[in-house]
């Protein structure tokens, strides 16, 4: 090995050519020291009862709408609430209006919970999954997960059954409703077609959509002979009309979300209004209503929040599976520019700093390539100049797929499917620190160094330079207002994030929060972190938790995404926030709550230890012959399809292409030498070379599980193999494709949420950035021996970053995720100068395109 000294000075020294070790930093002690006289009691994971971190489900006041839940669990005190420092409260109606709403909101996640517990209770896996062709290929390690749930009358009982037969030139609504995939397809159908008459061909014109005559539009024409005719809804055992649904609708949603006003998962009030929807639906047990209603409903709803209640439906019906189309097919106006109406000019010709002009790119839109339906971030739609080291992130911040990611992720496990989850709070950190380290290091890549927090002291201040991010528009409003240069929050808003982060602030202080209700102490016990989920889901309100702390997390996007003046900017929305820096800024200050709580925690010490276990080498080869340690990336074009329904009144066909950062796959070879028998959990990171904290920029790589026998073990593990990393979901063109012919068990019961494959490196530079491939071999919890079967049955899930619902199963890892750098005291020393750590030195490098 070599050294950098124009990186680290004297950081880093070698005691072998093959082994890399780290001097130990002067914080260690510091770390240790802290906190050290906790005197907290910890129950151990297997004692009863377990109520002190993971109480039973939390229960809401009364709502109006929902059967009423039991009294809450009684509290000797709680935190103050989250405005009492202001002496003149400004807030007084707006507090209010949030515990209704948080009231809401619990009393929803109550009643959706036997909907989840029916579908996953009916979820079953085997040894033998059935392919397309119909054939049982032999025993796979992982298992197909299956559905039993199917109706008795169903005339197709699985999903590689195909639909569609030589013939076929139209599905009927007896066909379709009368399968697994057929139901599923005519529910991610209606995704189809915004702003169109319901009744216009759909699904490559298989599909032609009908209400009955008690349903149907006035300008419903007669429906053809080759039509799919939906069926009559019946409300208190009466035929129910349009007119009385369009009411009903109006009066449970209408009121809280218009059609045409933008809608953010952000807000708590638009959340309550799409749980409206959603129950509204879900109340008709029938598949038949089900459809039909929201086929009514459709042309009234605001699309944002249709396409959340369709995905969340989908997720909640037992008689259909779980896949999901990508985000950026279903609505491009959200990720790419240019995909609704002409460009009006709202700046008079005063534009933002680094602002390029919607009309001039569409202009350039295809030049120097193949076609015009090419789509490029880094050329013809930057958001910033190469002058500003920013446009060198184009590739994370703008790519779709992580954009879609982030917001299907705020989907499923922002409420619904998530209260099920132990560790949905934990999710929620790890996921976005995630984030930010592999932000960090494309900063360094670009010479910009760590991400700054967007702190108190910033909150006043101009900020430089500003954000625009040159998306589409929604009919009657600008989608996404820019954030001009020098912009600043208001003194109103610094004084209720300020307020807001001290109360946060002294909970951490003293380890304990109100949480579920109920005041408890927040610690680790056992190699477990009974403390970060429940801190997590009060950073960022979930459920009966919303007010508790005041949502700072949402709100900030909030406050953020409104710097612009009228309409807001992307920070304001899940499926847009990525792209704007201070998304990282902010997401940083969030992020040091997490911190310090974890800092509070002390150093791991001896549970990094595994004695009998030495790691002898790391090491990986690109499948490209690069040579050993030396990674690839560059920019390509990738395809995705639009429906027919978009594409027809816009030129240039269905086919678009966008341009991304991708890498060459790879393989990792592990050598262990060991005196132990027995199970073990692999554990691999990068962390680029240089004077960082290892909490700030470590990226976990992989985890998996190890059969270690006495002797030498040598290992092989597929890049793609990471628990974290997922394919990307399938455009709705091609998912309706899948279902009408055939799709696989694991494909219709899986949802792609993860991160995305193409970006599981950084990019790197052009001369090669150098980065240490850090492997650490861990004990097995106690608690953990006895679930070694789920490594092999998620194996082909994300469960690190998605999680594991009731019935798929339990997290076959309980130690923290991140683990060890999940706490700013793990240090890369304390990490690989041990026997069962390793480091190596390997280079990553952008050959652009």
């Amino acid at each position: 090995g070599t050294i950098d000294h124009t990186h680290s000075d004297t950081w880093f020294e070698y005691k072998s050519p093959e082994k890399e070790y780290i001097p130990e930093s002067e914080e260690v002690e510091k770390y240790d020291a802290l906190n050290s006289n906790l005197v907290e009691e910890y129950e151990p994971e297997n004692s009863e009862p377990d109520t002190e971190f993971y109480p039973t489900p939390a229960v809401s006041p009364p709502h109006e709408d929902y059967p009423s839940p039991p009294p809450p669990h009684e509290s000797a005190e709680y935190p103050p609430p989250p405005y009492e420092d202001d002496e003149d409260s400004e807030y007084p109606v707006q507090n209010e209006r949030l515990a209704k709403a948080a009231s809401e909101l619990g009393a929803y996640e109550e009643w959706m919970t036997q909907f989840y517990e029916k579908k996953y209770a009916s979820i079953f896996y085997d040894d033998y999954g059935r392919g397309q062709d119909g054939d049982y290929p032999p025993a796979n390690e992982e298992g197909t997960r299956h559905m039993r749930m199917y109706g008795e009358d169903d005339i197709t009982a699985y999903p590689y059954e195909p639909l569609l037969h030589i013939n076929t030139t139209a599905l009927s609504y007896g066909v379709l409703s009368k399968s697994p995939h057929g139901r599923h397809l005519l529910l991610i159908t209606l995704l189809e077609g915004f702003n169109t008459n319901y009744w216009e061909p759909r699904c490559g014109s298989y599909i032609k959509m009908y209400l009955p005559n008690s349903l149907k539009s006035p300008e419903q024409p007669e429906p053809p002979q080759d039509a799919c005719i939906l069926q009559q809804v019946k409300l208190n055992g009466k035929v129910a009309t349009r007119d009385e649904i369009v009411k009903m609708f109006q009066a449970r949603f209408q009121s809280k979300l218009s059609r045409n006003s933008p809608y953010s998962r952000f807000q708590m009030e638009d959340v309550v209004a799409v749980n409206a929807l959603v129950k509204f639906v879900l109340e008709q047990d029938s598949f038949d209503a089900c459809v039909s209603l929201l086929l009514v409903i459709k042309d009234y709803c605001n699309q944002d929040a249709f396409i959340e209640a369709v995905y969340i439906i989908i997720q909640a019906r037992s008689d259909v599976g779980f896949i999901l189309p990508s985000l950026f097919s279903v609505n491009p106006t959200n990720f790419f520019p240019g995909f609704e109406g002409d460009f009006e000019d709202d700046y008079n010709g005063t534009y933002p700093e680094n602002f390029r002009h919607p009309k001039q790119a569409w202009r350039n839109r295809g030049r120097g390539n193949q076609g015009n339906n090419r789509i490029s971030f880094r050329t013809t739609y930057r958001t910033y100049t190469p002058n500003n080291p920013e446009f060198y992130t184009w590739h994370f911040r703008e790519d779709c797929l992580l954009n879609s990611m982030h917001s299907t992720w705020h989907i499923l496990l922002n409420g619904n499917i998530a209260r099920q989850m132990r560790r949905r709070g934990e999710l929620f950190y790890h996921m976005h620190k995630q984030m930010i380290n592999r932000y960090n290091a494309d900063r360094i890549a670009a010479g910009m160094g760590v991400v700054i927090p967007y702190g108190e002291n910033d909150w006043g201040r101009p900020l430089h330079p500003g954000y625009n991010s040159n998306l589409g528009r929604i009919p009657g409003t600008r989608a996404f207002g820019a954030r001009p240069a020098g912009a600043t929050l208001g003194a109103r808003e610094r004084r209720q994030l300020r307020t807001t982060s001290n109360t946060l602030d002294r909970a951490i202080r003293t380890m304990r929060i109100n949480y579920n209700r109920q005041m408890r102490s927040i610690g680790y016990a056992n190699g477990q972190d009974r403390g970060i989920s429940p801190l997590a889901n009060v950073v960022e309100a979930f459920g009966p938790n919303s007010n508790n702390y005041g949502n700072i997390h949402n709100t900030g996007h909030g406050m953020i995404a409104a710097m612009g003046g009228g309409s807001s900017g992307v920070m304001g929305f899940t499926s847009t926030g990525i792209r704007d820096p201070l998304f990282f800024r902010w997401h940083k200050f969030v992020d040091d709550f997490f911190s310090s709580y974890k800092r509070n925690l002390g150093s791991y010490g001896n549970e990094l230890e595994f004695d009998d276990v030495t790691v002898t080498d790391i090491s990986l080869r690109s499948d490209r012959g690069n040579g050993a340690n030396i990674l690839n990336t560059y920019n390509e074009w990738a395809q995705f399809r639009l429906d027919q329904t978009l594409t027809r009144t816009r030129r240039g066909g269905s086919v678009y292409e966008y341009e991304r950062l991708n890498h060459d796959s790879f393989t990792y070879t592990i050598r262990i030498d060991s005196d132990y028998e027995g199970g073990a959990v692999g554990r691999t990171f990068l962390v680029p070379v240089g004077n960082y904290q290892a909490n700030d920029v470590f990226i976990e790589m992989d985890k998996f599980y190890i059969q270690l026998t006495r002797g030498q073990n040598t290992i092989t593990r597929d890049s793609g193999d990471a628990p974290h990393l997922a394919d990307a979901p399938p455009d709705l063109p091609s998912l309706q494709d899948y279902l009408m012919r055939g799709i696989s068990e694991a494909q219709f019961n899986w949802g792609n949420c993860g991160l995305p494959q193409n970006l599981a490196l950084p990019r790197g530079t052009p001369e090669g950035m150098r980065f240490h491939l850090v492997f650490l071999v861990t004990r097995l919890l106690d608690s953990d021996r006895q679930t070694i079967g789920e490594w092999n049955r998620h194996s082909r899930s994300s469960w690190t970053w998605c999680g594991v619902t009731p019935g798929q199963g339990t997290v076959p890892d309980t130690r923290p995720m991140g683990f060890p750098f999940d706490r700013p005291t793990t240090t890369l020393n304390s990490v690989v100068n041990r026997s069962n750590g390793f480091s190596r030195q390997i280079t990553i490098r952008y050959s652009g395109n």
